[in-house]
C-alpha cells in the first residue's frame, strides 16, 4: 500500500532513504530549500496544493543534481562516456536508456536510500553497452554494483514506498 503524502508543517518527507521535516513558512514567492533535516517551502498561504507543488520542484532538482553526480561516477568506473541524465515522471519504471545515450531516471527514486539510486544508475548504464537483459548485460550490472541482486530484490519489494506523490 502506498503511503499517503501529508503536506503540513511538521510532515516527515522521504529523502534518500532518511527524513526530512517538512517546515512550511508563508511568504510572498513559492520555493523550498534543504536547511539541516528539515525542508523548508515557502508559499504564499497554506495551501496544500502550493505546498505540494514547490517541494515536487525541489525534488525534482535534487534528484537531477544526484542522479547525474551518480550517473558520472559510475560512467568513469565503467570507462564511458557520462551519459545526458534527464527525469521522468514515470510510476511503472525506475529508469530507461536509448541509443542516443540519454538515461532517464525517475525523480521520485530520489527518495530511496542512496544504495538502491546507485543500483537503478547502473542497470541504466550498463545499457549503453548492451541494450538488453542478457547475460552480458548483468555481468556489467554486477562489475559496476556487486550487490545487485539484493539490491534489485530490496528495490522490488519496497517500490511502492517511493511512488507516492
Amino acid at each position: 500500500q502506498v503511503p499517503v503524502q501529508r503536506w503540513e508543517d511538521g510532515a516527515s518527507l522521504p529523502y534518500l532513504g532518511e527524513a526530512l521535516t517538512l517546515r512550511v513558512l508563508a511568504g510572498r514567492r513559492a520555493s523550498a530549500q534543504v536547511e539541516g533535516a528539515e525542508l523548508r517551502v515557502t508559499v504564499p498561504g497554506e495551501d496544500e496544493h502550493a505546498i505540494r507543488k514547490a517541494a515536487v520542484a525541489w525534488y525534482r532538482r535534487a534528484a537531477l543534481v544526484h542522479f547525474a553526480q551518480r550517473a558520472f561516477f559510475f560512467s568513469r568506473l565503467a570507462v564511458l562516456a557520462p551519459p545526458r541524465v534527464m527525469l521522468s515522471s514515470a510510476n511503472s519504471r525506475w529508469g530507461s536508456c536509448n541509443s542516443r545515450r540519454e538515461v532517464r531516471l525517475a525523480w521520485r527514486l530520489v527518495k530511496a536510500r542512496p544504495a538502491l539510486v546507485d543500483y537503478v544508475v547502473c542497470h541504466e548504464l550498463a545499457h549503453l553497452r548492451h541494450m538488453n537483459h542478457s547475460r552480458e548485460f548483468w555481468a556489467e550490472v554486477g562489475r559496476l554494483c556487486p550487490e545487485y541482486r539484493s539490491l534489485r530484490e530490496e528495490l522490488e519489494s519496497t517500490d511502492h514506498l517511493y511512488r507516492s506523490f
